[in-house]
């Protein structure tokens, strides 16, 4: 995974803004890096800008600490990703520190990491996202895989298009 920033014209702007992405080229599969399944996998997720920040020092950190290689910012470094038990560790380990800091009769629920892309799915099907756009950004070749385990969040469509008639 890589992250790259590139200047692009806003909707026919004069000016440039900046943009962030993350490459994603490779894919772990039983701890080897490989090139994904389908061309679909290969993709650019876009981020938003305020997000630079946070990379940025999450850099600097990775840098200092003597982790850092080649341009490659999460799960390990050039063709060596970490193991699915240590990311689930830190993981795990940031979901305690969260919990902990939510009063007493709030918990934070134990997730695995793979649902945060559930939720990602989630959340962009309920800002109104295109079925097909999540599914690029999923990675997804078809939409259709995104419909059958997303569609049931659309219960009010059929009420919400009689404003457009």
């Amino acid at each position: 995974m890589h992250v790259r920033a590139k200047l692009e014209p806003s909707h026919g702007a004069i000016l440039t803004t900046m943009m962030i992405f993350i490459h994603i080229n490779k894919t772990d599969y039983h701890g080897e890096v490989t090139a994904p399944k389908t061309k679909a996998a290969i993709r650019d997720i876009y981020l938003p800008f305020h997000m630079m920040n946070d990379i940025e020092k999450y850099l600097k950190w990775y840098k200092e600490n003597n982790v850092y290689k080649d341009d490659y910012v999460l799960f390990g470094t050039f063709f060596k990703a970490y193991s699915e038990s240590t990311i689930d560790r830190w993981f795990t380990t940031a979901l305690k520190v969260l919990d902990e800091q939510l009063p007493d009769v709030q918990t934070f629920p134990r997730i695995v990491i793979h649902e945060l892309r559930h939720s990602h799915a989630s959340m962009l099907v309920n800002h109104g996202a295109s079925i097909m756009v999540i599914a690029q950004r999923l990675g997804h070749a078809d939409s259709n895989e995104v419909y059958n385990r997303y569609g049931h969040l659309y219960p009010s469509t059929q009420k919400e298009i009689v404003k457009y008639l």
